[in-house]
């Protein structure tokens, strides 16, 4: 499996950062210079040289660790149907009568990943004052 689906895409990322969320992170995105200009690319480890702008790519595990197991009496799930493969869902629920705190995440493409759909359950946690980061 590519990094790339391990890890939180760049908008989560920034939005985590913008937040307030600690950049300690294994892997990081880095503002750089390409033939094409400057553009954002992941690094796998450690800081390349002459680079200031850091944005934490968290893996999975990472963002695993910094959900709530609990928020009040609702417990996290997080779900992959074998009907559409595409589409992960991350919720609070209270036991087994089927309440959600928060919404589900419906991804398009590809690209998308239980990464991107963790950053975004604790991106929905920070802003609705549930946690702090």
């Amino acid at each position: 499996m590519k990094l790339e689906h391990q890890v939180s895409s760049l908008e989560p990322s920034k939005k985590l950062k913008e937040l307030g969320v600690k950049q300690e992170s294994l892997h990081a995105y880095f503002y750089c210079y390409e033939i094409t200009g400057y553009s954002w690319r992941l690094f796998y480890d450690g800081t390349p040289d002459g680079m200031n702008e850091r944005v934490a790519a968290f893996t999975v595990a990472e963002l695993g660790e910094m959900l709530p197991h609990h928020v009040n009496y609702w417990h996290f799930e997080v779900r992959k149907y074998s009907s559409d493969p595409t589409w992960w869902c991350g919720y609070y629920q209270e036991g087994l009568s089927g309440k959600f705190e928060s919404s589900c995440y419906e991804f398009e493409s590809e690209s998308d990943s239980l990464a991107d759909c963790l950053a975004k359950m604790l991106i929905h946690l920070i802003e609705k004052g549930i946690i702090k980061p």
